[in-house]
């Protein structure tokens, strides 16, 4: 800095001992003691804007004496120090804040005082920078971040330089724990789910360290069957029928041990299920009709669905069912209202029976599916005791003196049949008005009463009754002539029982009694009219067979009645024009002539059945004009009982209807 001055009165003596007295606090100035230059010291650090001019007291000597302390004064001369900034370092762990000292501390001033000029408020990373005062900042790391991170400050000394340096943070990775999503899956009714890795439950879940990650279950299904692999990836079987909500609970790991749990939702929609088919019985009485109830089709449906229909693709190997008395087909639907209403009803075949009688197979709908299996109807008819059946002429024609003969070759057999009690005994009495019953030869029965007399009891076997009656002789009373009466009685009470009436001579006119529909008084007057032609074929051949005795078959005419509708036309009535109308009257006559060895007239039967047979008949007859004299008696017999009741027959028909037509 300079040598201090100093005047002593000796000039010849040498100053000496120069020394600063005060004022030099700091150390900044050292003063030379031999020659009194001041200097600045090594620490010396002056700086204008803090103290701009420094006193020192300095003394000296001159080897005697001492001087006093007298002031020297040091003026700094003013210059532009720039600042300099130094950077920092800190350490912190992810996802902690940190404070850090005074930054300022290690950065060079320049002209003081310097101040915080400019801060990043945010890192380099993302973190957050903020100015607590005095130098000191605080520092959070962005979320989940590790590894190096910075942020900038600047600074100004009291000139106005600046100075930017950086605050290094070290932010030391740590574990973060998995972050699970619930997730939510969804399959329908009855359907296995399989979930692949790809879509399974680790999907959505997080772990930000980027870790592989494993799952565990916790808490298993509660209506399904669960297979939860460690990849996330499973397979779900909801329980049989069940919808509605299901889920489970699993827990996501990371290497480090760290977890999360989880829920997984499971959404299984309904879906309409097949109803079930179950086999079923139902019981009836032999001879009768059964109606089908609902319950009677075994049906249960998971939904709570009613039945719908059902369907037979089965039919029953005997017996028949009915829809609205129509026979049903194989495979033929019938709805539940049919069912309830009572239309569908089974009908065994006439005096058949049995445990398992026959059985159905049906399948049920709910109204929008059928069941997958066919259920089996078993049908239990109960055998019950018929009583049997008389089967008889309803009237014969024979001529004064001759016997009659019941043999079953000359279409007038007396018939006795039990359908359930063939094998066990019982009784049977004919009696006539007038004349003699007696047999052609003796019959094979338990006992015979009254033979050769009016009235017989038989007493034997169903079978070994009817084959007596085809050996019983009819003989009338010596030149009677008129109606005889043969009445048949049968059943345990003499409940069953038909009456004939034997035509004896050669009458003008027949009346037959054979019902409360026809009786003598109400029988009309009788206009002949063609007759029809196959009542006039068989007249013509037993002409032709016999011309001697022609007159029978005369004698026993009865011509067809004009039937109102045919006399518009003027012309021979069809066959198919006669049935036709027939088959129009409500109540009619009926043959049954499946065999021309049997014939009964019955009221409420069905003409087309006797048409059908009459002409079957005469064509397996084979009967035509070759037939001659050679004809047997027997031939002759059988011809004219066809022809008389046939005749008789058709007469009688056309009255009824006629008698329907005036008396509805």
């Amino acid at each position: 800095l300079g040598f201090i001055e100093a005047e002593d009165a000796d000039t010849n003596t040498a100053l000496q001992q120069w020394r600063i007295t005060s004022g030099n606090d700091d150390g900044f100035f050292v003063l030379d003691s031999n020659s009194g230059e001041l200097k600045l010291s090594a620490t010396a650090s002056l700086d204008y804007e803090t103290q701009p001019a420094f006193t020192l007291y300095v003394s000296v000597s001159d080897g005697v004496h001492t001087s006093t302390s007298t002031a020297v004064r040091i003026i700094v001369a003013n210059a532009d120090e720039k600042p300099a900034a130094a950077d920092d370092l800190l350490t912190t762990d992810e996802d902690q804040r940190v404070t850090t000292d005074n930054v300022f501390t290690n950065d060079t001033p320049g002209d003081n005082p310097i101040a915080l000029f400019a801060f990043a408020g945010s890192s380099t990373q993302g973190g957050d920078v903020s100015y607590l005062g005095d130098g000191a900042f605080s520092y959070t790391p962005k979320p989940d971040f590790n590894g190096m991170d910075s942020f900038t400050y600047t600074i100004r000394d009291a000139s106005g330089d600046l100075s930017t340096a950086n605050v290094w943070i070290m932010v030391n990775a740590v574990n973060d724990p998995v972050i699970g999503e619930e997730d939510h899956y969804s399959t329908e009714e009855d359907q296995t789910l399989n979930v692949t890795a790809d879509n399974g439950v680790l999907g959505n879940d997080f772990d930000i360290d980027q870790d592989k990650l494993s799952v565990t279950l916790i808490d298993n299904t509660t209506h399904g069957q669960l297979q939860l692999n460690a990849d996330g990836s499973f397979r779900y079987t909801p329980n049989r029928n069940f919808n509605g909500s299901d889920g489970f609970i699993y827990q996501v790991a990371d290497p480090a041990g760290t977890t999360s749990k989880v829920h997984v939702a499971l959404d299984i929609s309904a879906t309409n299920d097949a109803p079930n088919a179950l086999d079923s019985r139902v019981t009836l009485d032999e001879d009768s009709r059964y109606v089908f109830t609902l319950q009677d089709f075994g049906f249960s449906d998971v939904d709570g669905d009613q039945l719908a229909a059902i369907e037979i693709p089965r039919l029953p190997e005997a017996g028949s069912i009915l829809l609205n008395d129509q026979p049903i087909s194989s495979g033929e639907v019938v709805s539940a209202n049919d069912i309830a209403a009572g239309h569908l009803v089974f009908i065994p075949d006439q005096n058949t029976f049995g445990e398992i009688y026959a059985t159905a197979g049906f399948r049920v709908f709910d109204g929008s599916t059928g069941s997958q299996e066919t259920a089996s109807l078993a049908i239990s008819v109960r055998g019950v005791d018929d009583p049997p059946v008389i089967v008889t002429p309803q009237t014969l024609v024979t001529l004064m003196n001759n016997d009659v003969s019941f043999d079953t070759g000359l279409a007038r057999q007396l018939s006795l049949q039990d359908i359930d009690e063939k094998t066990q005994l019982q009784s049977v009495t004919l009696r006539v008005s007038s004349g003699t019953l007696t047999f052609s030869s003796t019959p094979d029965l338990n006992s015979i009463s009254g033979t050769d007399s009016a009235e017989i009891k038989l007493t034997g076997t169903a079978e070994a009754i009817d084959d007596a009656l085809s050996q019983l002789l009819f003989i009338p009373e010596t030149g009677f002539a008129g109606e005889v009466k043969l009445t048949m009685v049968a059943g345990d009470h003499g409940e069953v029982n038909a009456e004939l009436t034997l035509f004896i001579g050669s009458p003008a006119g027949i009346n037959v009694e054979t019902s409360e529909h026809v009786s003598p008084a109400a029988a009309p007057d009788i206009e002949r009219e063609t007759v029809h032609p196959v009542i006039r074929k068989l007249h013509g051949l037993l002409a032709a067979v016999s011309p001697s005795r022609a007159y029978h078959a005369e004698a026993m005419e009865i011509e067809q009645l004009q039937i109102p509708e045919f006399q518009s036309t003027g012309e021979e009535p069809s066959e198919g024009l006669i049935r036709q109308q027939l088959k129009e009257n409500r109540e009619i006559w009926s043959v049954d002539m499946a065999s021309m060895t049997s014939v009964t007239l019955n009221p409420a039967g069905n003409p087309q059945a006797y048409f059908d047979a009459l002409k079957d008949t005469v064509e397996s007859q084979n009967l035509n004009q070759t037939n001659n004299a050679a004809t047997s008696e027997l031939d002759y017999w059988k011809l004219l009982g066809i022809a008389g009741v046939a005749s008789l027959t058709l007469g009688l028909l056309a009255w009824s209807y006629r008698h329907q037509k005036n008396n509805p």
